[in-house]
């Protein structure tokens, strides 16, 4: 028995070995090849570039000059994300049966759900009076109106009453992929917009706006994003 403990113990001993060793050589090759990377005047930094107030008022221009059904979902998706400081895949689980609205204070208040952090919280949506391009109350309301019958619920089944169902029965990953892939789509379209403009821009470029307003305390960006 006591040589049977010791073995378990080397051998674990062992593989916890491994594993450091393992991580810490994985971490020097990463750091060897940005290091030459740098050196070839290559960018590093992964992180996605943020979409900001102008420049999604040039996309919701695009979607309006379109002004079909699809458009106007891709407008209401796009501007909703914006204003939630949500991540692309977070649009999928909105749905009329978590929205109120409240009569005193002129807000729609929206139950916001995350599958990545499992938790869900209440956001209040207020209306942009200075451009309408970027007005969730503007982008719902033609939303709604051209969706017509597709939003319409239907009373034999218990499904939830999905915001957007079109995003609803997708894969993982799949709602943030067809948010980026409609962002794609205006790539020669919408003046600043690039190929590494993607659905995480929509949470990203609000996040900094906020950041950088002095009228806006870290505790109020960190519980609106998440």
């Amino acid at each position: 028995m006591f040589v049977q403990t010791c073995l378990v113990s080397s051998l674990t001993d062992f593989l916890s070995f491994l594993w450091q060793w393992y991580t810490d050589t994985l971490g020097l090759l990463k750091a060897r090849g940005r290091a030459e990377a740098i050196k070839r005047g290559e960018n590093i930094q992964d992180k996605t570039l943020g979409i900001q107030k102008k420049l999604l008022n040039r996309i919701n221009e695009e979607y309006l000059q379109q002004g079909d059904a699809p458009a106007m979902q891709k407008r209401a998706v796009a501007t909703l994300l914006f204003n939630a400081v949500g991540r692309g895949g977070e649009i999928a689980f909105a749905n009329f049966e978590l929205m109120r609205w409240d009569e005193d204070n002129s807000l729609l208040w929206l139950g916001w759900n995350s599958i990545k952090t499992a938790t869900g919280s209440p956001l209040s949506f207020t209306s942009n009076s200075s451009d309408h391009r970027s007005d969730v109350f503007h982008a719902l309301g033609c939303y709604i109106i051209t969706a017509g019958g597709s939003l319409s619920r239907n009373d034999d089944t218990e499904d939830a009453t999905w915001l957007f169902p079109a995003y609803t029965d997708l894969a993982d990953g799949g709602a943030a992929s067809k948010t980026s892939r409609a962002l794609k789509d205006l790539i020669g379209k919408v003046d600043g917009l690039e190929n590494d403009h993607a659905s995480h821009g929509f949470r990203v470029g609000p996040t900094d706006e906020l950041a950088l307003n002095h009228l806006v305390p870290l505790v109020a960006i960190v519980h609106r994003g998440g």
